[in-house]
C-alpha cells in the first residue's frame, strides 16, 4: 500500500494515491496532495532514488518508512496503514 502511494504520487495519480485513504486521510484532496508533493522537490532539491522501505508494527497498525532522495538530502515517507487496508497516516520529513 505504501509502495502504491509513492508510485502514484510520482505519477501524478493524485487522486489514484488518496483512494486507500481513511475518513480522516479524505481531508489531503488530491488537489492538497498535488500541492504538498510538488513543493518538496522545490524545497529540498530533484526527486531521485527511493531507499528499501522498512516495516514497524505499532497499535496493529503497519507503520511504512520509505527514505526518498532529494537532491543531496535524504526524506523519509512514513505511510501508516490499518489492519482494515486503509493508510490513516501519511508525512514526509527531512532524516537529521
Amino acid at each position: 500500500m505504501s509502495s502504491k502511494l509513492l508510485d502514484d504520487l510520482d505519477h501524478g495519480q493524485y487522486a489514484a494515491a488518496g483512494a486507500d485513504f481513511d475518513t480522516k486521510m479524505k481531508v489531503l484532496t488530491p488537489e492538497r496532495l498535488q500541492s504538498f508533493w510538488e513543493k518538496l522537490p522545490e524545497r529540498w532539491g530533484a526527486l531521485g532514488a527511493r531507499d528499501n522501505a522498512r516495516l514497524v508494527q505499532k497499535d496493529g497498525n503497519d507503520i511504512v518508512v520509505t527514505p526518498l532522495h532529494f537532491g543531496d538530502k535524504v526524506a523519509n515517507a512514513v505511510v501508516v496503514c490499518t489492519p482494515a487496508g486503509q493508510i490513516s497516516g501519511f508525512h514526509v520529513f527531512l532524516q537529521p
